[in-house]
């Protein structure tokens, strides 16, 4: 068996003349080349990412991860060989692409460029190969520039065509496109900026008012994100004036946007408008527009000052684009609420009040998924099963896809001989009645066009079934035993690696959402209630994967963790044994109903219908002591993991018949365990003491 051969392809955002090879195009020919010519091989593709411009010069494959992975596999030996479609697809940026040249000369890559083979540390084809990419350079260079000057004219001449706007409709007969505007959305606009300008509405509720309040047929399942963007959208648009700017008024704008420039005083020259080709109804003048803008600028700048250290990148956390809301459908999102609630997923506001929870702390939901993995892997790592079964189920569809293709290609052939016997039949003057010859022709003709829009809907199903391929056959993580599986989950949680875990974590998920409802949250039919505080499992995980994580506990979770040693230490050897027959069990989503139950405190119930639940240990760690209720102070829920009985302030006052301001006092001065700025619990110990305190307080009058 030869080295594995590493196949690169890559497409730009905006894909050009200068572009025209897909994706599949490239992937189809690497693997036909690596399968002709005896290689293995490994597919690395990045579709959509510019291989010119740099977003960070010292890491500038960063927005190609794809091409990460190959330079990657590269240095880690695995790959000997790269295929490309072109050099361009490594890099347009010459200044990078003689760096790559470089890093396979020092790697002792042989580079292939579709069927032509170079080694990179000969001396020739290097300089030949850099010369290519200074051409590739100047291609690109040269395709923008045309197309600036392209631009730039149209938008000189007001004759800048919009896909979709709203308030007018296009219409396409083949040959060309016609504009018309649509009264009552341009209404629409009118009112927009009357309500803005005049009485000064938010966009919130300007959105509601036009957009879900009066027109419900179109617009009923937007949320208050959509209508604001969709309101803020109309008041940016400077066609309804029925003019156009110019090109270079164009930055004007874009500077002020970036606060560049203070205001668009310059705008209200003459000099910087032209009247539009294709949008002529006036529902705005250009002062009101102006006016507008200025405003919009003025609320986002302020709006920008006040969030100033508020993200809600989902690079930054666990769960975001997981997470949906079952009552209203929408997401939650990361957000730093400081004062208000540090770390947290927050209700997304949709176009109705939900009654849902509004946002829970980010480590409650992040350490909930720690647990769903482990566990869910723990349980049903049936992983290998499941990549089988795809491959077969691909296998099959691919077949069949192959052999309707060849069905539709012969029916698509046969079609088209008749059509040309047919044509030839029209030359010749033996023909008596030329219009049902035509008939034939044109119904022929029909026929073939039908066949070819399902040749190329099947080959496009081909294309996906290939993508499909080859991700099975590099999916690396399916080859891990499980404990390797959750080493590296937790490896990569020390580090952060968000983009990595999401990709681990909708997996595990099988694509299905998480649900929060009120304080239960779901996740593949695993329910987790957010009253209570799951840090607890850490010290289990700890010892079975023999790695230390950066986890601080609370006095009560401390407390039960070191009363609770024994069964920590016993953890890993029975997860060990269990782990060694865990298939025989046969346990499967598909065919057991598996549900995690929370109930009191920790205590996990797996209910299913299975003649043997031997994984039921596994919850141990979840199973701290049933607690007398009759206390009542089980308002937190870390109270349940220490073995202690603790007392609120308002008890200790009612067993004395004292006042609780009192016992607060005396609380906060001796030392008191508090929680939650101004909650004591109160113990036996404690107790005790004050009651002694207070003797000697009667005795001393």
């Amino acid at each position: 068996m030869k080295a594995m051969i590493g196949i690169y392809c890559r497409t730009s955002v905006d894909r050009g003349a200068y572009e025209p090879e897909t994706i599949g195009q490239q992937k189809e020919a690497g693997i036909a080349f690596a399968e002709s010519n005896g290689f293995d091989y490994k597919v690395y593709e990045d579709e959509g990412k510019s291989g010119y411009k740099i977003e960070d010069e010292d890491n500038p494959f960063k927005n190609r991860p794809s091409f990460e992975e190959l330079l990657s596999d590269i240095k880690r030996g695995t790959i000997k060989d790269v295929w490309v479609w072109s050099p361009t697809r490594l890099s347009r940026n010459n200044k990078y692409f003689v760096s790559i040249l470089s890093y396979f000369e020092k790697n002792k890559i042989t580079l292939y460029v579709q069927n032509a083979r170079y080694e990179v540390d000969d001396p020739t084809t290097k300089a030949m190969l850099g010369m290519m990419g200074v051409f590739a350079e100047f291609d690109r260079q040269t395709i923008i520039a045309n197309t600036h000057r392209g631009q730039v004219s149209a938008y000189n001449a007001g004759r800048n065509r919009y896909s979709a706007l709203f308030g007018y409709k296009s219409e396409h007969d083949g040959k060309k496109i016609d504009t018309y505007p649509v009264p009552e959305e341009l209404e629409v606009v009118k009112e927009i900026y009357d309500l803005y300008l005049n009485e000064h509405l938010s966009l919130g509720t300007i959105g509601q008012r036009v957009f879900i309040d009066k027109v419900k047929g179109k617009s009923k399942k937007l949320s208050n994100v959509h209508v604001v963007a969709r309101t803020k959208a109309i008041l940016q648009q400077f066609v309804y004036t029925s003019y156009s700017l110019k090109s270079a008024s164009r930055d004007i704008v874009k500077a002020f946007r970036k606060g560049e420039i203070p205001d668009l005083q310059d705008l209200r020259k003459e000099e910087h408008w032209v009247k539009s080709a294709f949008y002529h109804e006036a529902v705005i003048t250009r002062e009101q527009w102006i006016v507008a803008n200025e405003r919009l600028q003025k609320v986002r700048q302020s709006i920008s000052e006040r969030n100033k250290g508020k993200t809600r990148e989902r690079e930054s956390s666990l769960c975001s684009g997981f997470l949906f809301c079952p009552e209203c459908k929408v997401k939650y999102y990361y957000k730093d609420l400081k004062k208000k609630g540090g770390l947290s997923y927050v209700h997304l506001r949709g176009y109705e009040q939900c009654s849902n929870l509004s946002q829970f702390r980010m480590e409650k939901l992040d350490t909930i998924a720690d647990i769903y993995y482990t566990f869910h892997y723990l349980i049903l790592d049936n992983r290998m099963e499941q990549l089988e079964k795809n491959k077969n189920d691909l296998s099959d569809q691919k077949k069949e896809a192959k052999d309707k293709l060849k069905s539709l290609m012969s029916e698509r052939d046969k079609k088209t001989r008749r059509i040309e016997k047919v044509e030839e039949s029209l030359d010749s003057e033996e023909i008596e009645n030329i219009s049902v010859v035509m008939k034939q022709l044109d119904r022929l003709v029909s026929e073939r066009t039908g066949i070819e829009e399902q040749i190329a809907e099947t080959d496009a199903l081909l294309q996906e079934i290939a993508k499909k391929e080859v991700e099975y056959a590099n999916i690396e993580k399916y080859r891990l035993s499980t404990l390797d599986l959750l080493r590296h989950w937790f490896e990569l949680r020390e580090q952060n690696a968000y983009a990595e875990l999401h990709n681990l974590l909708r997996e595990s998920l099988s694509d299905l959402p998480m649900f929060v409802r009120k304080n239960i949250v779901s996740m593949r039919g695993v329910s987790f209630d957010l009253k209570h505080d799951y840090k607890i499992v850490y010290p289990f995980i700890e010892e079975l994967l023999g790695i230390k994580l950066n986890k601080t506990y609370s006095e009560f979770e401390q407390i039960w963790i070191d009363a609770h040693q024994a069964e920590i230490k016993a953890f890993p050897e029975k997860v060990n044994d269990y782990l060694l027959h865990r298939f025989d069990s046969k346990v499967d989503y598909e065919t057991f109903d598996l549900d995690f139950i929370v109930q009191s405190g920790f205590k996990f119930d797996l209910v299913m219908t299975t003649k043997k639940p031997d994984f039921k240990f596994l919850t141990s760690c979840f199973n701290p002591e049933l607690y007398n209720n009759s206390i009542g102070l089980w308002t937190d829920t870390e109270t349940k993991l220490a073995n202690v009985k603790y007392y609120s302030a308002s008890q200790i006052a009612e067993k004395l018949g004292i006042g609780v301001v009192s016992v607060r006092e005396y609380g906060h001065k001796h030392g008191v365990l508090v929680k939650d700025k101004n909650r004591q619990f109160w113990t036996e110990d404690d107790l005790n003491k004050y009651i002694t305190a207070r003797k000697l307080r009667e005795i001393k009058k």
